[in-house]
């Protein structure tokens, strides 16, 4: 069976209050951050975190309207919407504190992993432990350095320091904001949602889930094999997506920098175009 716990929060004078849908168990369990319709927390999205749970996972709906407008009417609360997509200001500032709820998650996840691999002897001499000093850290910066050293393999790599959070408390994750959240605000700020080098993914099932809700889809770029490049073509073209041109480089797995042979597609331009800022040409008359 599941069970409901009230996650409050406070946000510039808003008490806001999310739902964590768990089972009663307690165990660590992956957790889906799910961003409410129009009517916000309601009976219909705590019954999906309810299903949810039934599939193995844990559910949190997060609350972007406020607690005092639960159950509200539906014409106020497309109010509150309108109120929230009109205010980018606000929406900037949510962001920033959504970002920083999920960085004190990466936070705890390298620290927990360092330990790891200091108990284990992996790593020494390396200067990992300059990474507890460091602002904002997350596991992939130490996963740079463990690589560019051949201490251990991609694979390797990321399931030491998946074995390393097993132990976090399933609530753990509730900080994190779903891609729906994420994407949401990418929009708000004028941009263009694109999903990064789909063939690194482990989880390919989830990058499927989350195609429908992005913009483009990054299908050339030098993380990516030959033979995979037909398979992210197809699924681009299956959802309508852009397919651009990743070109940067960071030097993962060794070899010279190689530039994208791809051009961008222009449809990509024409999309952006009108959003893109040129200070230097504006300078320029």
């Amino acid at each position: 069976m599941s069970r409901q716990t009230q996650v409050p929060l406070e946000f510039e004078g808003e008490s806001l209050e999310g739902v964590l849908v768990g089972r009663r168990d307690s165990q660590a369990r992956p957790t889906v951050m799910m961003i409410p319709t129009v009517m916000g927390v309601s009976d219909l999205e705590l019954a999906f975190g309810r299903q949810l749970v039934e599939l193995g996972y844990n559910a949190f709906v997060a609350d972007i309207f406020g607690k005092k407008f639960r159950g509200s009417p539906r014409d106020v609360m497309f109010g509150e919407l309108n109120r929230l997509k009109a205010d980018r200001a606000a929406l900037r500032r949510r962001l920033l504190a959504i970002l920083d709820r999920t960085q004190r998650v990466f936070r705890q996840q390298t620290d927990a992993w360092l330990k790891v691999l200091e108990e284990q002897g992996i790593g020494r001499g390396l200067g990992l432990e300059a990474f507890a000093y460091k602002p904002t850290v997350m596991p992939g910066a130490v996963l740079k350095v463990l690589l560019q050293h051949d201490v251990m393999t991609e694979k390797d790599a990321w399931d030491s320091a998946r074995k390393a959070v097993d132990f976090m408390p399933a609530d753990f994750y509730a900080p994190i904001p779903s891609p729906a959240e994420a994407i949401d605000a990418i929009h708000a700020a004028g941009g263009l949602a694109v999903h990064a080098h789909p063939g690194s993914v482990p989880d390919q099932d989830l990058m499927k889930e989350v195609l429908p809700l992005v913009d483009g889809l990054e299908v050339y770029t030098r993380r990516h094999r030959p033979e995979q490049i037909p398979i992210y073509e197809e699924l681009a073209a299956r959802h309508g997506l852009l397919m651009t041109v990743g070109s940067d480089y960071h030097g993962f797995n060794g070899g010279d920098y190689e530039a994208p042979k791809k051009v961008i597609d222009i449809r990509y331009l024409d999309k952006l175009g009108a959003r893109v800022q040129w200070p230097a040409v504006e300078q320029a008359g």
